[in-house]
């Protein structure tokens, strides 16, 4: 019953997800003519994958940092949503847990997989920082999108209990449209100014629009 209650926000969320890859791909004409302003989103992230060779030379793995990021995703979502936190645990070699009181919902069960957070936040610092500080921030927004994405292909899978909670199908949805909108807003926003990351937002409802509109011609 559940899946049948769900399965129309399901198509709309793939929809949506089509409706933005497809505004990112005609853009990437113009992203890629401003590739100069993206170089320190990519060092960043190619320090990201520095930093994995360096643990793997110390013998130390980064499965602690994802497990503590993704309950703490779950903790935020939960304080957003005006539940209570009981207790909170993240261990390396066990997992976490977030115990609350209140009541669940796909934002708070998916924001793991789906809301690249320690990325927006570095992002954040951006509305308050100095120019001379850009290029810095720049590099860990580079970074943590990096370390978000490798958490998600890490963790993502149907067996989690979080994306059992409301049926895999609409959970996946879920997730490709959050990731496909906030990591490519975060990334054009970091590298071309919070305008630019505010004009692929629109551009992906006017190509939802332009989309539904074929469709209705089509039929």
């Amino acid at each position: 019953m559940r899946f049948l209650l769900l399965l129309p926000l399901t198509l709309l969320l793939m929809a949506l997800s089509v409706g933005y890859s497809v505004a990112l791909w005609k853009g990437l004409g113009t992203l890629l003519s401003e590739a100069k302003f993206f170089v320190y989103v990519g060092l960043g992230s190619v320090c990201y994958f520095g930093f994995l060779l360096l643990l793997r030379v110390f013998h130390r793995s980064i499965g602690f940092a994802h497990t503590f990021c993704h309950e703490l995703n779950h903790a935020v979502f939960n304080v957003l949503f005006l539940n209570r936190i009981r207790s909170f645990n993240a261990h390396a070699e066990e997992g976490g847990d977030v115990e609350f009181y209140g009541r669940a919902n796909p934002l708070i069960c998916l924001a793991p997989y789906s809301v690249p957070l320690f990325a927006l936040i570095a992002l954040s610092v951006k509305l308050f920082a100095l120019p001379s500080a850009y290029p810095v921030i720049e590099g860990f927004v580079g970074f943590f999108v990096l370390f978000h994405l490798h958490s998600f292909f890490k963790e993502a899978r149907p067996y989690q209990t979080d994306l059992q909670r409301y049926g895999v199908l609409f959970s996946y949805a879920v997730i490709l449209f959050m990731n496909v909108v906030l990591i490519s807003w975060v990334v054009i926003s970091a590298a071309l100014g919070f305008a630019a990351g505010w004009e692929f937002l629109k551009s992906g409802i006017f190509e939802i629009w332009d989309i539904w509109n074929k469709s209705r011609g089509a039929l």
